[in-house]
């Protein structure tokens, strides 16, 4: 399995060894690598991805604003890979142009047209088997088809749909807007 967006690569690591599976990542990111099977790099880029078969196993940057880009201007205590970042350096930056992360559909159209456009040009170098774990979020008082969007993202690179599974989750319960959480991800096989 390969994770082309892979964060820390702990989770997805510590699942494909239970499994007994082979297990890589690439993470744009570099300070927030953790587990040694995970090469930095960007998922745009061919050469980050293995060779031979393998299946892409991910759960990608979320457009909704907070989830990765937001940093908090307050003091106050946020769970955002931006903020998780200024931990590990002791500093706060932007996060690379090319992460996902960092373009939300709080930014504007631009923005959110911009996140979808980076997994689409990362999708051009997946094989054929695909694992997407993804979760629609609340975006001013509405509900964000995320889930939707990428099924319909998977379909205009050539993939079909083969099962969404939906998982509960108790989501993170704490902060301004803990009552506004969908309380379920779906897991996308899909298949070209």
């Amino acid at each position: 399995m390969h994770d082309p967006f892979a964060g820390t690569g702990r989770r997805l690591g510590k699942l494909c060894d239970a499994l007994g599976l082979r297990f890589t990542g690439t993470e744009i990111e570099a300070e927030f690598i953790v587990d040694p099977r995970v090469a930095p790099g960007n998922a745009i880029n061919p050469d980050t991805y293995p060779r031979g078969p393998f299946c892409v196993v991910t759960s990608p940057a979320y457009p909704n604003g907070m989830a990765d880009h937001f940093a908090a201007r307050d003091g106050s205590r946020r769970h955002t890979y931006r903020q998780a970042l200024a931990a590990i350096r002791g500093h706060d930056r932007e996060l690379s142009s090319s992460n996902m992360g960092r373009y939300s559909i709080r930014r504007g159209r631009r923005a959110e047209t911009e996140h979808f456009a980076i997994a689409g040009i990362a999708m051009h170098r997946w094989p054929p088997d695909v694992i997407v774990n993804v979760s629609d979020f609340i975006a001013a008082g509405e509900r964000y088809p995320l889930v939707d969007r990428w099924r319909r993202l998977l379909g205009r690179h050539g993939y079909t749909v083969t099962d969404v599974v939906e998982v509960p989750t108790p989501r993170q319960r704490h902060g301004a807007h803990a009552e506004l959480r969908v309380e379920a991800e779906a897991v996308i096989t899909a298949h070209r």
